[in-house]
């Protein structure tokens, strides 16, 4: 007997489907390769100590910016948070008051590094990255707040317990519900049920103007046995890396015509949902060092296989 137009329609969408799904695993693998170029060359960790790649990439490690004694004031203040609590600092669901410190309070508390944070804002001023990068643009630069992030990475024998379930944190795959319940039953049991990953995001609510530039600092870090510095980081887009997608974009449109005209135009070089994963440069840094961010920097957490303990200070 032979095929039924039925028939032909399903055979056609499969064969559509498995097409579309060869056309897109390949075109990763190009974009994976001409973005590892990219990475290569702007994503090493000299680069990012620099003023210069500062201004382009919108962030810049601050090695050793808190001092051993500094460091000690931070781990005594937080050991005053009882241990169930302090699992859950940086839950932006259920972000316990114990976590979160004001202004005053970290004058209070830490004078010596808010006095630094202080020098450090004032040399930008003066040099003109203040201007350049329009930190200032909600007024002048200053720390308004901050709050303890903790990241609970189980060592052997619940490290067997790991899995892609600590990801699952709330968010636009799943709702915060989830992030909450985690939250709450690691305050009741003790246990790290919450374990701290936070995804890909840009802080704050831009078209509320209420954003804030961020400076992470890296208080504590245990690898259970691995070295802590390779874990538990941040990964963040450099800012400047999207004008140079672009330029990937134009430049593989002019060299690969009948490709571009076979996968479609030269606009959709990268699908929205792989954008940040492929361009992401990992900043690994060790207790003592810290990170500014602008307001607009893409980040993520970068895995949780060290514990660590960490403050993120609000900087309008």
């Amino acid at each position: 007997s032979g095929f039924s137009i039925y028939d032909w329609v399903i055979r056609a969408a499969v064969v559509a489907v498995l097409l579309q799904l060869l056309i897109y695993d390949l075109q990763r693998r190009i974009d994976s390769s001409l973005v590892d170029h990219l990475k290569q060359e702007y994503c090493e960790q000299g680069l990012f100590t620099s003023e210069e790649y500062f201004k382009k990439s919108g962030f810049i490690l601050l090695k050793g910016f808190v001092s051993e004694e500094g460091l000690e004031d931070f781990l005594a203040d937080a050991d005053t948070i009882d241990e169930s609590v302090r699992y859950v600092c940086g839950a932006s669901e259920l972000q316990p008051d114990e976590c979160v410190l004001d202004e005053e309070a970290l004058w209070n508390r830490f004078h010596f590094v808010m006095s630094n944070v202080s020098e450090l804002f004032q040399g930008w001023k003066a040099s003109g990255i203040t201007t350049k990068l329009k930190l200032d643009r909600w007024g002048d630069v200053r720390v308004m707040g901050s709050e303890y992030i903790s990241i609970n990475a189980w060592p052997y024998p619940w490290s067997m317990l790991k899995g892609s379930w600590e990801y699952v944190m709330g968010g636009p795959y799943f709702p915060d519900v989830i992030s909450s319940l985690k939250g709450h039953l690691t305050m009741a049991a003790n246990i790290p049920f919450y374990s701290g990953y936070h995804g890909w995001h840009v802080d704050g609510d831009g078209a509320g103007g209420s954003r804030f530039h961020k400076l992470f600092i890296m208080i504590w870090k245990d690898g259970h046995g691995s070295d802590p510095r390779d874990h538990s980081n941040l990964v963040l887009v450099p800012n400047h890396f999207w004008n140079e997608v672009e330029n990937l974009r134009v430049e593989r449109a002019k060299a690969f015509p009948i490709f571009t005209a076979i996968f479609g135009s030269a606009k959709v070089l990268f699908r929205e949902s792989d954008s940040s994963e492929m361009l992401g440069c990992t900043v690994r840094m060790d207790p003592g060092d810290a990170l500014f961010f602008r307001e607009n920097v893409a980040h993520r957490t970068q895995n949780m296989d060290s514990s660590r303990l960490s403050i993120i200070m609000d900087v309008q």
